[in-house]
């Protein structure tokens, strides 16, 4: 990945950044972003997300080798508060360690 996007890499060390998401939709659409929400809670439940998830990004954490990498993680000042921090089945692993 580090080459594919020409990134420096320090070799047993990353960086754990907590970000969050979001879709927007226009305030005349309420049941769009209704529909949205619905649609990703139910995604999440059924593991259909997990399941993307591990298909798209799975690979790019795998060549990470994030478990023999010491991890820096860096607070997030600007993370909204709404951000829901203590779903555990919306992070990853690594950031888990620093939420709980």
């Amino acid at each position: 990945m580090a080459k594919k996007y020409d990134l420096a890499t320090i070799s047993g060390w990353a960086i754990a950044y907590p970000t969050a998401y979001y879709f927007f939709v226009s305030k005349t659409r309420p049941e769009l972003a209704e529909r949205l929400a619905y649609g990703f809670e139910q995604a999440i439940k059924d593991k259909s997300f997990d399941q993307l998830f591990a298909k798209r990004i799975g690979p790019l954490l795998a060549d990470a080798n994030l478990e023999k990498r010491r991890i820096f993680h860096i607070q997030n000042d600007y993370l909204p508060k709404e951000t829901p921090q203590m779903r555990k089945e919306l992070w990853h692993p690594v950031f888990l360690q620093r939420l709980q």
